[in-house]
């Protein structure tokens, strides 16, 4: 339920792009999710962590909670998706998929947003890129200011409500800065506090940096981003019985991008 129904036509053809636009934005992102879990179910991955960046890491990761604990398991593992598999054939590849899933590391992530334009236009700041002419870079910038304010409201409303509650017991770690405006700190401590009560406190991890920009922390302190991750790849791992402390020596990291 939106804030206050549209009250004209134009208002109408706001909606209707904002519902269009983002129905187009989670089906690519369902996709994507289903493309990296079927990935990691086919090569027989032993453990493996989610390691997500900004809000669009937190839209993928939505997605990847749904299908691994949601309802929707239906061709999720399959090879084609018209295919119709055995459903208890699906059932146990989604099962052995979240016992190997061991933890999520949150990088500027997520990104609260109050409902001010000024927010959504200014992470595109972020993604323009000096290959592309001017008329490609704004086109983001357009859709966004086509965009219904209470639609949008609503679907971050769910969006945080759904971070915050989450209840799966997956380790998380939140790395976050003090000078992030487009990821407050403040706000980001308040998930962070939520989470804790839901996990405990053990099973959250936090790492504030001073200085770093947006998603920029490990390009600034890569020494101590690159330990701090390991630390917590050895956590996650020590909590799976029978497994080592030491992660880091007995296992190499290696990522899938």
């Amino acid at each position: 339920m939106t804030e206050g129904p549209c009250a004209d036509s134009d208002s109408d053809d706001q909606s209707t792009t904002t519902t269009t636009t983002a129905t187009t934005q989670s089906s690519e992102m369902k996709h994507l999710a289903i493309h990296t879990l079927r990935e990691l179910h086919n090569n027989q991955t032993p453990y493996f962590i989610f390691h997500v960046f900004s809000n669009n890491g937190c839209f993928f990761w939505e997605w990847i909670r749904f299908l691994l604990f949601g309802q929707q398991h239906s061709s999720l593992l399959s090879d084609d998706d018209d295919d119709d598999d055995d459903e208890s054939s699906i059932m146990i590849g989604l099962r052995n998929l979240r016992q190997k899933l061991v933890g999520v590391i949150f990088d500027s992530a997520p990104a609260y947003y109050d409902g001010d334009a000024k927010i959504v236009r200014s992470a595109f700041r972020y993604v323009v890129s000096p290959t592309k002419n001017n008329e490609q870079n704004n086109h983001p910038l357009e859709i966004t200011n086509s965009l219904n304010a209470n639609v949008v409201k609503q679907r971050f409303r769910d969006f945080w409500s759904g971070l915050c509650q989450d209840p799966s017991n997956i380790p998380q770690l939140y790395v976050y800065s003090q000078c992030d405006k487009l990821a407050p700190a403040d706000q980001l401590e308040e998930l962070i506090e939520c989470r804790e009560e839901i996990l405990g406190e053990g099973n959250v991890w936090r790492h504030l940096f001073l200085d770093s920009e947006h998603c920029s922390h490990l390009l600034k302190y890569p020494n101590e981003y690159d330990g701090l991750v390991r630390q917590f790849l050895s956590f996650c791992m020590s909590q799976i019985g029978g497994m080592c402390d030491d992660y880091e020596n007995d296992f190499p990291v290696r990522a899938r991008l």
